[in-house]
Order: structure tokens, then C-alpha cells, then sequence
């Protein structure tokens, strides 16, 4: 029994830019040795022998120049500045705020411990005067 062997290539061609990228090559080179395709006897078996592809370099085409490096980090470290200054700014504005709020509530709390004891407020430096005292320093009301 006489073998003949029939040699077929394939050439395939990407369907966006000049150059198959390593998943296509490998999902082609898969569907051709994982075919179903039965060849008669007398053409013997069917194998898939692939040749080496060159592969475009992964940097060409895709490389920053320096000067596109820079003005990103330049950027970056901009942004990140301007953020913890921004932080910074409303972190101090908060704290100013809080201390106008107490500053503008003289009653806030009744009592000075700060506790609330339910009682009248207690100011500093206030004094009774008697109605005697009250007559004579205004002059009997006038």
C-alpha cells in the first residue's frame, strides 16, 4: 500500500492591523489540530505542523515618549499636592468653624462643669444687688 501524503498551507490574514497577537496565533493553532476532519485512508494521517511566527514587539507601537512620562508624573504629583493641600484646607476650616459655633452659644451649657443639671445658667461675675442699692445708685429711678 502506497502512502501519499498531500501538503496543504494555509496563509491567514488578521483582520485589524498587520500582525496576530499571541491569543489569536494560539486559538488558531488550536482549531487546526483539534479538528474533526477524517482524512480518507489512503492519504494517511491528518497533522498540523505550524511554522514559527514572528510576533510583533510588544513595545513597538505602543511606547510614551520621556517627554509624555514626565508631563504625566508632573501631572500626577501636581493633582496628589493639590489634593492633600485641599485636605488640609478643610480639615483647618472645619476646626475653625467649630470654634466660632461654641463661640457664638454662651448658654450651651447651664451649668460650668459643663454638665447639664437642669438649674438656671451660671454667669461669670454677675452680682445681686438689693433694691436699697439699686434705689441709691440710680438715684431713686431717674
Amino acid at each position: 500500500m502506497v502512502m501519499i501524503y498531500i501538503q496543504v498551507q494555509l496563509a491567514l490574514f488578521p483582520l485589524s492591523g498587520q500582525y496576530f497577537n499571541r491569543t489569536e496565533v494560539q486559538r488558531i493553532g488550536f482549531d487546526l489540530t483539534n479538528q474533526i476532519y477524517k482524512p480518507p485512508k489512503e492519504f494517511g494521517p491528518y497533522y498540523f505542523i505550524a511554522f514559527p511566527y514572528a510576533f510583533l514587539d510588544s513595545n513597538e507601537g505602543n511606547s510614551l515618549s520621556t517627554g509624555a512620562i514626565i508631563g504625566i508624573a508632573v501631572s500626577s504629583s501636581v493633582l496628589f499636592l493639590s489634593l492633600i493641600a485641599l485636605a488640609v484646607y478643610a480639615i483647618l476650616q472645619k476646626k475653625r468653624a467649630e470654634r466660632a459655633i461654641g463661640l457664638s452659644k454662651p448658654f450651651a451649657s447651664w451649668a460650668p462643669s459643663g454638665k447639664d443639671s437642669g438649674g438656671a445658667p451660671q454667669l461669670k461675675g454677675a452680682r445681686w444687688f438689693s433694691y436699697d442699692e439699686l434705689k441709691k445708685s440710680t438715684s431713686n429711678f431717674f
